[in-house]
């Protein structure tokens, strides 16, 4: 994530992370609840196309995928929940539109650490450039976590909240 007037990478390059996750209250798939436990779990991305304007998103273990549409412009770029690509074949004769999901984590990024962290408004800066990722609405929760040399900045979509249609943006200022 290059700061284009500076030519500066933003993102702390020694740390690698999936972008993209999906938790579930308890494994739905009868073949996981018998290989993991039957817990909360977090299933992440492993696999990402992109068509047009929208990211097509596969994880490990479950048999569905996640569309997410990327809005992109001057100022920002935005990554909004559309939908669920969910195979009948898969949830043996159920009709699912949204798969059992509880959380989808709508962008999750390290970030190197700068002079200043906003933690209300979820912004690593110094005197040069600002690295934002925010919430669209009051619907998404943002988040981060200090490391030694880095934020992780996270935005998710949750299920009893909003999630299709929950939106994150990404600022580099």
């Amino acid at each position: 994530m290059i700061h284009k007037a500076t030519g500066e990478e933003c993102l702390f390059a020694d740390k690698k992370m999936p972008i993209f996750s999906v938790t579930e209250k308890r494994p739905y798939n009868n073949e996981i609840k018998l290989a993991y436990p039957n817990k909360c779990t977090t299933f992440y991305a492993n696999r990402v196309r992109r068509e047009q304007d929208r990211l097509i998103i596969g994880f490990e273990l479950v048999l569905f995928e996640a569309v997410v549409q990327i809005k992109e412009n001057d100022d920002y770029i935005a990554f909004v929940l559309e939908k669920f690509i969910v195979e009948p074949e898969h949830f043996e004769g159920l009709i699912l539109d949204t798969p059992p999901v509880e959380e989808f984590r709508l962008l999750q990024l390290p970030i190197k650490k700068r002079t200043s962290f906003g933690q209300w408004l979820n912004v690593c800066f110094d005197g040069k450039i600002a690295v934002n990722l925010l919430a669209a609405s009051p619907c998404e929760r943002i988040d981060s976590v200090e490391e030694d040399e880095y934020y992780i900045l996270t935005a998710d979509a949750v299920r009893d909240i909003k999630l299709k249609g929950a939106e994150a943006a990404l600022i580099v200022t």
